[in-house]
């Protein structure tokens, strides 16, 4: 999994991006510390980010400290997954979901 910090922020922009154009699975989270929601989905794509590892890239985006980012992807309420399979459009899912859920996405959009 991947979080976004100063230290590596232009490198992830960067990576996001490419992930879009050239087709790699992703997964990007976006987050804030104080979301009660957020925090209740983070154990989950720390799951997801470890079972399908080689498979997809999980990044991890702070709206707070990403408001760029975030208003690139037009982020209006969090938490808020968007994923990007290899084939078709991105999807993208406001509100928190059941870990069954997220992995039914996965295993049925993404990695299919």
């Amino acid at each position: 999994m991947l979080i976004l910090s100063p230290k590596n922020r232009n490198t992830m922009k960067k990576t996001i991006l490419m992930a879009m154009v050239i087709l790699v699975t992703a997964v990007i989270d976006f987050y804030a510390d104080w979301c009660g929601p957020c925090r209740r989905v983070a154990p989950i794509m720390e799951k997801l980010a470890e079972e399908y590892e080689g498979q997809l890239v999980v990044y991890k985006i702070n709206v707070d400290q990403e408001k760029d980012l975030a208003e690139a992807f037009q982020v209006k309420s969090i938490p808020m997954v968007l994923f990007i399979p290899l084939e078709g459009k991105p999807m993208m899912q406001v509100g928190a979901m059941q870990e069954a859920e997220y992995k039914k996405v996965v295993e049925e959009q993404l990695i299919k």
